[in-house]
């Protein structure tokens, strides 16, 4: 065999084997870019809404699409130790996440985004904040009510109807 055949050879068998080896790689960068923006994207949509599933499922996601970013999980790690600091110093709590928010859009490459961009509340609708709060204060004195800290009182009215109202004691 010539040299131009073995190459011709090799070629016809390299080739192809490099081309799929190339794409699944290249589709693997891209997974893993959308994956991470999507990460991004989460934070950036509940930034308000922080007790939310998505908002706790999207920092649960950073150390696993970030593992390879020493950046990232450094100011991850930093916000997770503050959030599990009683009592956590709400100043600190938004600074460090505004960090994590900068540094999550750098490793995606959306450096134009402006710091105010980070800091600015997105919507959230007030209803859905009263509904939080009101659900809370309910499940709230429902334990109050299991522990026996607190009691329901029931009255008879006038006319013959029951009613219930809930009555405190403390």
């Amino acid at each position: 065999m010539t040299p131009e055949q073995i190459i011709t050879t090799i070629a016809i068998i390299v080739g192809p084997i490099a081309a799929v080896v190339i794409s699944r790689w290249l589709d693997e960068v891209r997974d893993n870019r959308k994956r991470q923006i999507e990460v991004f994207r989460d934070l950036m949509r509940t930034r308000t809404a922080k007790i939310s599933p998505t908002h706790v499922n999207a920092l649960n996601l950073v150390e696993i699409e970030f593992y390879n970013n020493r950046r990232v999980l450094e100011i991850w790690r930093k916000y997770m130790k503050i959030l599990h600091t009683e009592p956590f110093n709400q100043s600190d709590v938004d600074k460090t996440f505004v960090k994590l928010l900068q540094s999550i859009a750098n490793a995606v490459k959306m450096r134009n985004l402006d710091i105010t961009d980070l800091l600015d509340p997105n919507y959230y609708p007030r209803g859905w904040n009263d509904e939080e709060n009101l659900n809370f204060e309910i499940r709230l004195a429902t334990l109050k009510m299991l522990r026996g800290e607190t009691t329901i009182s029931v009255q008879m009215s006038e006319n013959g109807n029951d009613t219930d109202e809930v009555e405190s004691n403390k």
